[in-house]
């Protein structure tokens, strides 16, 4: 991913992108939540790897979801930015497919090779203010080199993606079986001027 384009994006957070090589590192990651405190829901994160005052961590630049409980809640408490949206999830065998109303279709291979399964700080911004909220999870994760398929939709936040140069082979992709988290306070963080 174009690491000048993507910087341009996560720069009002006041945030660095994590760069390897000559390419910014981004995921989009899906979640389908059967069981949680906020009820049964979808949701899929635009999130960039990036370096800030509490070290490096995960930048959440878009986070749809496809339920209003979840979005007041993720907005209100922890300064997510989340907008309610249509999310279909369906898995056919060991393939995951998701699409993002007319923003995106993504396919996911489950992982092959299990990995630790990280915690960073997510970092957000949301009405102007910069938060970071750090959270604790388990679960089964497995990687694989490749394994997605990504097709761009229309709309602003596809034309933003492709402007990153998506869509392009995927370095990684993992699943995550049995996920389990549970989230911090979020604090407001302010940087030197």
């Amino acid at each position: 991913m174009d690491p000048v384009a993507a910087q341009r994006i996560v720069e009002p957070s006041g945030l660095r992108v994590v760069t390897v090589g000559r390419r910014a590192l981004f995921t989009i990651a899906v979640a389908d939540y059967e069981d949680t405190d906020l009820g049964a829901y979808q949701e899929v994160g635009l999130i960039f790897l990036v370096t800030g005052p509490r070290g490096r961590g995960i930048y959440v630049w878009h986070l749809p979801v496809n339920q209003e409980f979840t979005n007041a809640a993720g907005r209100e408490i922890w300064g997510y930015p989340k907008f309610v949206t249509d999310i279909s999830v369906e898995v056919r065998g060991s393939a995951m497919r998701t699409v993002l109303a007319d923003v995106l279709e993504l396919e996911v291979k489950r992982g092959l090779v299990p990995t630790p399964l990280p915690a960073p700080p997510t970092y957000t911004v949301l009405d102007g203010v910069s938060r970071v909220t750090t959270f604790r999870s388990k679960g089964l994760a497995l990687a694989r080199p490749g394994g997605a398929r990504l097709t761009l939709g229309t709309g602003p936040i596809s034309e933003e993606l492709g402007s990153l140069g998506l869509p392009r082979r995927a370095l990684a992709s993992s699943s995550i079986a049995r996920f389990r988290a549970s989230f911090g306070p979020a604090d407001a963080l302010t940087f030197p001027g």
